[in-house]
């Protein structure tokens, strides 16, 4: 019997597994490459995981409504400080992520520009916050990363949280951990299920699914593939009172000719 041919798999099913592994790849490597980032600058950033610079936090307070309200999620970049002071210079509205550490209650921790609207400085929290730039100082004798700008930020819902007529909160560039550059209730949302049990489930099941769909396919494809079909070539089984029963034409010929050409030669060898 000659081997059954294997079925190739179709175009569209060769290049939509490419594309699964190519993807999960890229995402793996990425993820790896973020997680050794973070990690190794995770003790700049107050412990807070940002991703090569990139970081993600969720609004918990209403201090920021109603631009921000609360569980929406919000993307930073941890930018220079010297372009976040461009951009001041520049007029530009800036929200900023910062960690509320910084405890310097001197002269030079005062707001110069609209002190008659911020004019109180908040308590420490010791936590992460995202408010707005209302000022920006420059200490002439420090250099960058050592103090040298200090950025005076409140909140825009005067009866929010930390945002009461008058507060204000003062940080440098050392608590500094981002500049806001996208904010979505929606993409909150898809964070808060993804960190939940149902959410993890939900991402091992999708790989799992397609592995699942992709054998079921190839078992339904093998239970309806044809039979094999005999090998060519003279039978063997004579049927009948023909002994050449069951041999092709062609085999019958040749055999008929064998046997004449037997029989010719025993034929000379008697007369011999």
């Amino acid at each position: 019997m000659s081997e059954a041919k294997k079925k190739k798999k179709s175009k569209g099913r060769v290049i939509a597994e490419w594309v699964f592994f190519g993807v999960f790849l890229a995402i793996f490597a990425v993820g790896v490459a973020a997680h050794i980032d973070m990690k190794t600058h995770i003790n700049e950033n107050y412990g807070q995981k940002l991703h090569f610079g990139i970081g993600k936090f969720i609004v918990e307070t209403d201090s920021m409504e109603p631009e921000y309200k609360v569980k929406t999620a919000i993307i930073t970049y941890k930018d220079k400080p010297e372009n976040l002071y461009a951009s001041y210079q520049k007029g530009e509205t800036l929200d900023v992520t910062f960690m509320d550490v910084y405890s310097t209650q001197d002269e030079t921790s005062k707001v110069t520009k609209d002190p008659d609207i911020h004019y109180n400085r908040t308590p420490i929290t010791k936590a992460v916050m995202t408010h707005r730039i209302w000022d920006i100082k420059i200490d002439e004798t420090k250099t960058s990363g050592n103090g040298r700008f200090r950025f005076f930020v409140a909140g825009i819902n005067p009866e929010g949280t930390l945002s009461h007529p008058g507060q204000y909160q003062v940080f440098t560039e050392k608590e500094f951990l981002g500049v806001v550059k996208i904010n979505s209730p929606a993409l909150g949302a898809v964070f808060e299920f993804i960190s939940s049990p149902m959410g993890l489930f939900t991402l091992l099941l999708i790989p799992a699914l397609y592995l699942i769909v992709a054998a079921s396919i190839d078992i339904i494809k093998a239970l309806r593939a044809p039979k094999e079909a005999p090998a060519e070539g003279p039978a063997i089984e004579n049927k009948g009172d023909d002994p050449l029963a069951g041999f092709s034409e062609a085999d019958k010929e040749r055999l008929k000719k064998e046997m004449l050409a037997k029989m010719l030669s025993s034929r000379e060898d008697k007369k011999k």
